[in-house]
């Protein structure tokens, strides 16, 4: 049992030794804003509105429609050719003389039909409507901005997590040994029957235990592992390994913004959401002025030209005009006025929607930097402890080999590591989130 438990805890030292490619915050940042999937998706999102514009300023350019027609006549077609009707003859008789109805076979007949339409009122809409997709294609940016911001934060919440767990996983091995020599130690004592068989159970107890904590701390790697390369746009199974944490304090903590008025105003120019919410208005009061020329009657050049099969000789078979054509629609009911006071409504929702949003960030900022600051007092408090413990534990350990102090002496004293252990990386993780956060707030993408 000793031998296989001695075996174990071996086993799971000898999996730290094991190394792979290392990779850097920054290079993690980069290759998730070149390679993952959904911040691909929303750059092809707003790339899509090239075409969309080309499409909308296409209409600004003469129409044409060409109908072709093969029919069938369901009554002839009757002319009646007044007396008169074609003039007077040299001799200054009538043309006709009488009256002449004339009739047409009801045989199939040919149509064909062009007509060209070159629209004049319309364009100062069209270009409106072109600057309200350009507020859209921004506003399609922005989102695509936050998408960015979003797995900026994401990537390096889960390099911290990875770095935290890290570090634990390097203060876990070295219980997982201290343990190893305690049970050894414990065992030749036993040996020569100098301490109970109860107390070599105990310090193999705490050996497996601590095994276990570093199995369980290398599983919670792994999965933060396989995160990490979703983000990234790989392989979920790639091997890598993460720079060193820092053992004291986070040193990216922006000691320059101290001013949280400042880091208020950065966040104001660069936070997504800021710059949505004023898109929001612009895009508000485009479409409002589009309603408005809704009233306006429709104006437009025109060109129509008409070819059939022969009918009858007296018939032309080809007719073309040109002309002007406008459409207005005098009664609507009050639907372009119900349309124009949705959109005022809009608007003023809009601009309500700019100011909460400026108040959420300026509450985000402060609140994550105070935040940010509180962590990084406790991660200093926390590593003061460990340190202490693990003082602790050492100046115990060598007390029991010299028979100076009791086992439960040195168990108290690795169990009270391992509690400061647990402190510190929980201490850790807190100071990496907020800073992620913190970085959040203030719309930093990098």
């Amino acid at each position: 049992m000793n031998r296989r438990l001695i075996g174990l805890a071996a086993a799971v030292l000898a999996t730290g030794l094991l190394r792979a490619e290392e990779l850097t915050l920054d290079q993690a940042i980069h290759q998730a804003l070149q390679s993952n999937r959904s911040v691909l998706n929303a750059s092809l999102e707003t790339s899509k509105f090239e075409a969309r514009r080309a499409s909308l300023k296409s209409q600004m350019l003469p129409s044409a429609q060409v109908l072709g027609m093969v029919a069938q006549p369901l009554a002839p077609f009757s002319f009646l050719l007044g007396k008169g009707a074609l003039g007077n003859d040299t001799g200054g008789g009538p043309i006709p003389r009488n009256d002449v109805n004339l009739q047409t076979p009801t045989h199939p007949i040919g149509l064909f039909a062009v007509n060209v339409i070159q629209p004049l009122s319309s364009i100062p809409t069209i270009h409106k409507g072109l600057g309200l997709l350009d507020i859209q294609k921004k506003l399609t940016e922005e989102q695509a901005r936050l998408e960015r911001q979003t797995l900026v934060r994401d990537v390096r919440q889960l390099y911290y997590g990875i770095q935290t767990l890290d570090s634990s996983l390097k203060a876990a091995r070295e219980s997982v040994k201290l343990f190893g020599e305690v049970v050894r130690v414990t065992a030749e004592y036993a040996e020569k029957r100098q301490v109970l068989d109860v107390d070599y159970l105990d310090a193999q107890v705490h050996l497996a235990k601590a095994t276990e904590t570093v199995l369980d701390l290398e599983n919670q790697r792994e999965n933060l592992k396989a995160k990490l390369n979703y983000k990234l746009g790989r392989e979920v199974t790639s091997e890598f390994t993460v720079t060193e944490v820092s053992s004291i304090a986070d040193p990216g903590i922006p000691t320059a913004l101290q001013d949280v008025a400042e880091a208020r105003q950065k966040a104001l120019a660069q936070r997504p959401e800021a710059r949505q919410a004023q898109l929001k208005i612009d895009q508000a009061k485009a479409e409002m002025r589009i309603a408005r020329a809704g009233f306006d009657p429709t104006i437009a050049a025109q060109f129509t030209g008409i070819e059939t099969t022969p009918i009858n000789s007296l018939l032309p078979r080809q007719v073309g005009i040109a002309g002007v054509s406008v459409t207005w629609e005098p009664f609507t009911w009050g639907r372009k006025k119900n349309e124009l006071a949705l959109r005022r409504e809009e608007l003023q929702e809009a601009v309500n929607r700019n100011e909460d949003a400026k108040s959420q960030v300026a509450i985000d900022v402060a609140e994550q930097f105070r935040k940010l600051k509180l962590a990084s007092a406790k991660l200093h408090v926390a590593s003061l402890t460990r340190q202490m413990a693990a003082e602790s534990l050492r100046v115990n350990q060598k007390q029991y080999e010299v028979r100076f102090s009791l086992l439960k002496s040195v168990l108290q004293a690795q169990a009270a590591l391992e509690g400061a252990n647990a402190e510190y990386q929980k201490s850790l993780g807190e100071l990496w989130t907020a800073r992620a956060e913190y970085d959040r707030a203030v719309g930093d993408e990098q």
